[in-house]
């Protein structure tokens, strides 16, 4: 458990609260169950052959003009953003998970960049 009690106990009423619907749509919709088994198989063959995949991805962007940059780390990542974006720039982000975990948009700004986030496109 978290240090934040009230969290803990939304999230534990919010699963109580949601299994039932969960197994009434299951119940309701079976091949899910098939696709819930064919979507993990697929994940962990990707993460059995990463490397394979990462080189077919780069390669796939490249071949359609693209550059793809591959990081180890947040800090990989971010220091790659930095040397193409440079200083005293505006910067509009897309919602992006991955930007928001490496610290991308405060890393940004300690360049001197003015940094937007939007929802469109």
């Amino acid at each position: 458990m978290s240090n934040n009690k009230d969290w803990d106990i939304a999230i534990k009423r919010g699963v109580e609260h949601n299994i039932p619907r969960v197994f009434k749509v299951l119940r309701e919709h079976p091949y899910l169950e098939d696709l819930a088994r064919k979507v993990r198989e697929g994940k962990l063959e990707v993460l059995s052959n990463l490397d394979h995949y990462i080189d077919m991805t780069i390669k796939a962007v490249e071949k359609i003009g693209g550059k793809a940059y591959f990081a180890e780390n947040a800090e990989q990542a971010r220091e790659i953003v930095g040397k193409i974006v440079g200083s005293k720039k505006r910067i509009v982000l897309g919602k992006s998970m991955v930007a928001y975990e490496v610290g991308l948009r405060k890393y940004l700004q300690s360049l001197d960049n003015e940094v937007w986030e939007t929802d469109l496109g």
